[in-house]
């Protein structure tokens, strides 16, 4: 179950990178500073509810390379998401309340209980969204799989988990 989980997701991961690779669009600038700062915002977050107790705030100051990492990853996950809303909209994918579920599923096994934390979900729709958009990149990389000329390459359970 694990390895194929793995599978899977390398497998996301290649189309993903293939279909921006190969379909190149022009990005709104307003789309990439708002997932930008985004981006930011997640990243200080992180940083300042993450330093030891006692400490002082740590410094708001990011190495030039950071800021250009996250404005790479800002362009990508909006080329994605252009990329993805398209596909939706020219195949008629729509929200599977199933695959929604499953995605809820999924992500409850982490959790001491599970049934908890799915009704956690359900009471807020801002909390079911990130589920949703997990069910739709489902949908959309199942239709690119369906769609597309596949070469199936033999691995080991080793060579699987080492590519991750």
């Amino acid at each position: 179950k694990i390895a194929e989980k793995e599978i899977k997701k390398q497998l996301k991961k290649e189309i993903i990178e293939q279909l921006v690779k190969n379909n190149p669009i022009e990005l709104p600038e307003k789309l990439i500073e708002i997932e930008y700062e985004a981006i930011h915002s997640e990243a200080h977050h992180h940083q300042t509810h993450s330093k030891p107790e006692g400490e002082d705030e740590l410094e708001h100051n990011h190495s030039a390379e950071e800021t250009e990492n996250w404005r790479k990853t800002a362009e990508k996950r909006v080329a994605i998401g252009l990329l993805f809303s398209e596909i939706c909209h020219k195949f008629e994918i729509r929200e599977n309340i199933e695959k929604i579920r499953q995605a809820i599923q999924d992500a409850s096994t982490m959790y001491q209980e599970p049934s908890s934390f799915i009704q956690w979900i359900l009471a807020d729709q801002s909390r079911l969204e990130p589920f949703k958009n997990i069910a739709l990149e489902e949908q959309v990389v199942d239709l690119i799989l369906e769609k597309a000329n596949t070469t199936v390459k033999k691995l080991g359970y080793y060579e699987i988990i080492k590519n991750n």
